[in-house]
């Protein structure tokens, strides 16, 4: 038998990525601003994870186990602001200048 672990893999890694553009997406329509909300996207994924793992538990993605962990341990938050907080940055131009 053929071991399909890396394209199943695979496919869930591009649902879960879904899942988190629309987690993020419906948190900004509900807000009326265009703001990414990673917390909110985090929180889609790892909503998707577990309903997959339900089915398939042999599937471990540890970029979401590690996103688990840090929303039990109630930091999950505090990261999601500081990345959207580094993400505005780097879109206003205030980020560090590119020297060659």
């Amino acid at each position: 038998m053929q071991n399909n672990a890396p394209e199943g893999e695979a496919r869930v890694r591009a649902l879960l990525m879904a899942a988190y553009f629309a987690g993020d997406i419906k948190s900004q329509l509900k807000k009326r601003r265009p703001a990414d909300d990673p917390y909110s996207g985090w929180l889609a994924a790892i909503r998707a994870y577990r309903q997959i793992q339900r089915k398939q538990p042999e599937i471990v993605i540890p970029e979401v186990e590690d996103l688990i962990s840090r929303e039990q341990a109630g930091t999950l938050r505090a990261a999601a602001e500081k990345l959207r907080r580094e993400q505005e940055h780097e879109e206003t131009g205030n980020g560090p200048n590119n020297v060659v």
